[in-house]
């Protein structure tokens, strides 16, 4: 008998950053059990402010911010890089155990993101 073949269900989030201050987790760690693949993932930044930051991150823990450093970034936009709509240029594997978040900074309203994801 052949084994039946599942078809990979793609999710896909948006939001649009209020505050900009919140800790989004998309994929928290524990369940990300057999990896992720993250196929997109974008950041909007219309603020134009130079200290505003808005960022797509992946570790293995919660990230202490949106400025932090330990955290592997996918998608960055503010902090000198131009406001605009900024992207992954390929998609990306992420190891099992490894979280997918965004968060932006203080001051950042309006700001957003968009990710689209498989979680294997």
């Amino acid at each position: 008998m052949a084994e039946k073949i599942t078809p990979p269900t793609l999710k896909s989030t948006f939001n649009v950053f209020q505050t900009g201050a919140t800790l989004q987790t998309i994929v928290a760690p524990a369940a990300n059990t057999k990896g992720v693949v993250v196929l997109g993932a974008w950041v909007s930044d219309n603020t134009g402010m130079v200290s505003a930051l808005t960022r797509v991150m992946a570790k293995t823990t919660a990230p202490t911010g949106a400025n932090d450093v330990a955290a592997n970034t996918l998608a960055v936009s503010g902090n000198a890089i131009p406001s605009g709509l900024v992207g992954m240029g390929f998609p990306v594997v992420l190891a099992p155990g490894v979280g997918l978040y965004a968060q932006g900074l203080v001051g950042n309203a309006n700001a957003g993101y968009g990710v689209e994801y498989e979680v294997l």
